[in-house]
């Protein structure tokens, strides 16, 4: 059997496996951004929106597992690839006042997205900077990769009868539209009043998904985090700092070298000062 003749199957898995597990993530990113679990909430969001653009390039056609991982600017290439039309964004600055917007593109913040929700990060490897705009511009993200996880172009027939639906026509001539299955677990939330529990946590200060919602917005912070081991770099660096400072820096570094699970390159970066200390140490 070919894929068109098991796609209703295979469709239904995607959705399953992907879509439902994609919300699931953005409803507990939403939880632990107001909870300030920052680290959380850039993990579950980058999860989230991994997943609803693999949703995307399965349910048309394309294979999700091209080594990508968790890069999402190298899935929205994958993305734009189905059709030129497709984009996610611009930002837009919801209607209020008083917090910090920051201009950016949408593939400049995939790049942020990328390196704080990083599987390296969830050891707070490289810090963030967080604040309330980081979450309005999530929320602007899912919402315009969730509406695209749907078959976008169908061809319908029945009997003599047949029509070509090009579902990207019709999502730009109708820039609200984002529900694609009210049985997904996103959808239950917004569409009904039957959680009291994460209902708040997924409306409120929702421009994205509920516009019409009576918010308050009741978490204005502006937060940074240093990961620990700038500390130690600094320490070995400093001309001011004594030599016993120094060795104890260089020792800790390579005890986090020897016993810590690096990237490729944030090893080779720590080899390099490391290597650079010895050197001028010797001369």
């Amino acid at each position: 059997m070919n894929d068109e003749e098991i796609r209703p199957h295979t469709d239904a898995i995607v959705n399953r496996m992907f879509t439902t597990t994609a919300d699931q993530n953005y409803i507990l990113a939403r939880v632990a951004f107001v909870a300030k679990l920052d680290w959380d909430f850039f993990w579950l969001s980058l999860h989230a929106l991994e997943k609803y653009m693999k949703a995307t390039l399965l349910l048309n056609g394309l294979a999700a597992n091209r080594n990508r991982g968790h890069d999402l600017i190298a899935l929205y290439k994958e993305i734009k690839k189905i059709d030129r039309r497709l984009e996610y964004g611009p930002f837009v600055q919801p209607p209020y006042e008083g917090f910090f917007w920051r201009e950016i593109t949408v593939d400049k913040f995939l790049v942020r997205l990328n390196a704080y929700g990083s599987p390296d990060n969830r050891y707070n490897l490289y810090g963030y900077t967080i604040s309330l705009d980081d979450l309005f511009k999530v929320d602007q993200l899912i919402w315009s990769a969730r509406r695209l996880c749907k078959r976008l172009k169908e061809h319908l027939a029945d009997g003599d009868w047949s029509t070509d639906v090009d579902w990207i026509d019709i999502l730009q001539r109708n820039p609200e539209r984002w529900s694609i299955d009210q049985s997904l677990p996103l959808e239950k939330l917004l569409l009904s009043d039957d959680d009291a529990l994460l209902q708040p946590f997924v409306r409120n200060m929702n421009f994205a998904f509920a516009p019409d919602h009576l918010h308050q917005v009741d978490t204005i912070r502006l937060t940074a985090h240093n990961p620990p081991l700038v500390a130690w770099f600094d320490r070995l660096k400093s001309n001011d700092a004594s030599i016993e400072t120094k060795e104890t820096s260089a020792a800790v570094l390579g005890w986090v070298k020897k016993n810590i699970k690096l990237s490729k390159n944030d090893a080779h970066e720590l080899d390099d000062v490391l290597a650079a200390y010895r050197s001028g140490r010797s001369t």
